[in-house]
């Protein structure tokens, strides 16, 4: 039983695809019979004709994936092009870098390690760019600044 006139009725009833059209199996003997497109909308009504879901591209993959991004992960070397510097600027990092070296200064200040003299020997050694981090400040004053 060749029902693909049908399909093709259907498919422009439905506006859609023939691909997407799905008989029901067990009414092929009813489909089979319908010979005009006021036949065909009637199985359409009835159900027995219905159009099949679009099939999509899932994102559940890509959502993933922006999430990671989101949290700084999958930015690893081969994700990143041009320079070194093109991804944080000279200055950008000299900020980042000079801002925790003061606060780092700051707080060896406000311990009681470092006394005004050497806090500002010290800030002048960090504006220099001795003073590369706040874990270098620290061995630094561990091992220059004896109390």
């Amino acid at each position: 039983m060749n029902l693909k006139s049908k399909k093709t009725i259907a498919a422009k009833l439905l506006k859609c695809g023939i691909t997407r059209i799905w008989f029901n199996p067990e009414e092929n003997d009813k489909i089979a019979k319908a010979l005009t497109n006021l036949d065909v909308q009637k199985l359409i009504n009835e159900k027995i004709i219905q159009k099949k879901q679009k099939k999509g591209v899932s994102r559940a993959r890509a959502n993933i994936k922006l999430i990671q991004k989101k949290k700084g992960l999958q930015a690893g070397a081969g994700r990143r092009k041009g320079k070194k510097g093109a991804i944080e600027s000279r200055k950008s990092r000299w900020i980042k870098q000079i801002r925790a070296v003061r606060k780092e200064l700051l707080t060896l200040k406000a311990k009681g390690t470092v006394d005004t003299k050497e806090y500002r020997k010290l800030y002048r050694l960090g504006s220099g760019g001795v003073l590369k981090s706040r874990a270098y400040t620290r061995m630094y004053v561990k091992k220059f600044i004896k109390k």
